[in-house]
């Protein structure tokens, strides 16, 4: 019988750290460390005496694929994990296994999840939480991918929902629609209507996300377009996902962002991708208007005719075929 816990950091720890962490728990020490054979054995004093406490594992490189759910919704930028296991029933040993546990995840920016209960307990409310100073006008930073009609396929929908929820559930459509106010509800249809919506739309589907995500759009890629007769031999359209500039200060944020840019682009797939940055757009309670100060640029595509690659400096670029041959 054993009790575990997993601590999903940010940035692996070497074994100074590791070894500080104990020192600082105080009457604990670790044994086996960078042994080959692997695993490493927490013992703890008892009566002048150490003996066994918990043993762990890591850290070990993690992917999207392999979170639980929880962590996935928990926690932000991780790509690290160790596996604590305390064998037995002693509870002096599980409060040891725990504070160390706390521990790691504190100094690798992670968080501590309980296998036993599906459930992140350290810290409160995971690390998926973006604050951020209430202003009148913010600088947004805008990822747009462009795709060709014909390579959209009637799973596109799907793919790209499930890689928003895998990678930066904040962009899930909150509300979706094509007019204000948005009449489909997340909560209320579930994947399945936010897919019928976005096939079902010959032009512009609108969502609202969560922050850091103010929300995005498709333009011209549902089952049927409107104009079809003046795009030309290859209509392109567009995804788009608009977020709150001040995320990407923090390295978490800007990882997991960089990962769903890069499997979007992959997946759709998109010929042309960039993220530009928009200045000075208002905003309130998660609104957003253009002023005559508002700087942005240009738009690539006219009528679902792509313009050319952007004439204007872009933070991300993706090119796909036919820029490039992969």
């Amino acid at each position: 019988m054993s009790y575990d816990f997993h601590v999903f950091g940010t940035a692996p720890l070497d074994a100074e750290q590791l070894e500080s962490i104990a020192a600082a728990l105080g009457q604990s020490r670790l044994i086996g460390q960078g042994q080959a054979s692997g695993g490493t054995v927490a013992e703890r004093k008892v009566r002048g005496v150490f003996e066994y406490a918990f043993e762990f594992d890591g850290p070990f490189r993690v992917e999207r694929d392999d979170l639980p759910e929880a962590v996935n919704v928990g926690a932000v930028g991780v790509r690290w994990v160790y596996q604590l296991s305390v064998v037995g029933t002693s509870a002096a040993s599980k409060k040891l296994a725990g504070n160390f546990a706390r521990a790691i995840a504190e100094r690798s920016g992670g968080v501590v999840y309980d296998p036993q209960d599906d459930a992140v307990i350290f810290p409160r409310g995971g690390t998926r939480r973006f604050k951020a100073e209430p202003l009148d006008k913010i600088d947004l930073v805008r990822f747009t991918w462009f795709a060709r009609r014909e390579d959209v396929t009637h799973e596109t929908p799907g793919i790209v929902f499930d890689l928003i929820r895998g990678y930066l559930p904040e962009g899930l459509p909150r509300r979706f629609g094509s007019f204000e106010p948005l009449q489909g509800s997340l909560d209320e249809t579930g994947k399945d209507g936010f897919v019928a919506a976005w096939r079902s739309q010959p032009m512009m589907l609108f969502w609202k996300g969560s922050r850091p995500c103010f929300g995005g759009s498709t333009d011209g890629l549902g089952a049927t377009l409107i104009g079809a007769q003046h795009a030309g031999p290859h209509p392109v359209g567009s995804l788009e996902l608009t977020f709150d500039h001040r995320a990407f200060l923090d390295d978490r944020w800007t990882d997991d962002a960089v990962a769903l840019f890069v499997a979007i682009s992959e997946q759709v797939p998109a010929f042309f991708a960039h993220a530009e940055v928009e200045r000075n757009v208002g905003q309130q309670r998660g609104n957003l208007w253009y002023g005559p100060d508002a700087q942005t640029n240009p738009g690539l595509v006219v009528r679902n005719v792509w313009m050319g690659l952007p004439c204007f400096a872009v933070w991300l670029a993706w090119l796909g075929r036919p820029y490039s041959r992969r």
